[in-house]
């Protein structure tokens, strides 16, 4: 089946064309058909090291593969929307907080997305620009989540809105997205499959990783991101 999506009538949709290309924005009509491309992640290892290893180490390549595989999606997604946020800066202005990633920061991103008449579904940062949120006294958070912070060190939403860390997330820069719906769509044409390849002659034993999506945000409203001063260097 051909990808095609419905496009938002008040916000153009931008989706990635091909891999390592520029992004293309479609600000008519009312479909948007989004090119799907390819990812490979290859991967081997000599028949002594399977012998040698105390654990499967087959089934480690294998997860390491994947891996690679979701690395490369999120690169892509980051990339589309980070295009996608530079080009819409006059609905969606970029600002930058000197107050670290306070509770006002967070709040005033998240109206970025709402004041469209858009939920704001979830935050996405990275690690350390994370850890400015453990760091929140009892003036910030209520009891109940302040002991669930010292107890498992994570907090998993804010006013509803999900928590999600990747470590490709730039330092000091938090996204916004609203819901899925609103959002976009990572069509896929091959779901993530493993395929032998060995090299007999090197006593190699291999496999590669194949995937075949697509990326499309398909409102350019729903997607926002601003950038936190690191008050702790």
């Amino acid at each position: 089946q051909i990808a095609r999506y419905d496009r938002d009538i008040n916000a153009f949709a931008s989706t990635v064309t091909k891999k390592g290309e520029a992004v293309q924005f479609i600000v008519e009509g009312e479909y948007v058909e989004p090119v799907t491309w390819e990812i490979f992640a290859p991967a081997a290892i000599r028949l002594k090291e399977i012998q040698q290893r105390r654990f499967n180490v087959l089934d480690r390549m294998q997860e390491r593969i994947r891996i690679a595989v979701q690395i490369e999606e999120d690169t892509q997604f980051l990339a589309l929307t980070e295009t996608t946020v530079a080009a819409n800066t006059g609905n969606n202005p970029i600002t930058t907080s000197a107050a670290g990633c306070s509770k006002d920061f967070m709040n005033k991103l998240s109206a970025e997305i709402m004041k469209w008449d858009l939920p704001a579904y979830a935050y996405l940062m990275n690690f350390k620009t994370y850890s400015h949120l453990r760091s929140w006294k009892r003036n910030d958070v209520d009891p109940v989540t302040q002991r669930e912070i010292w107890q498992t060190g994570l907090v998993g939403t804010l006013w509803g809105i999900d928590l999600i860390v990747s470590r490709l997330v730039p330092n000091n820069w938090v996204y916004c997205y609203s819901e899925p719906r609103f959002t976009g769509v990572l069509p896929v044409r091959t779901d993530l499959i493993l395929l032998p390849d060995d090299t007999p002659k090197e006593a190699l034993i291999g496999y590669v990783g194949y995937e075949e999506i697509g990326c499309l945000l398909y409102t350019s409203d729903a997607a926002d991101d601003m950038q936190c001063v690191d008050l702790g260097g």
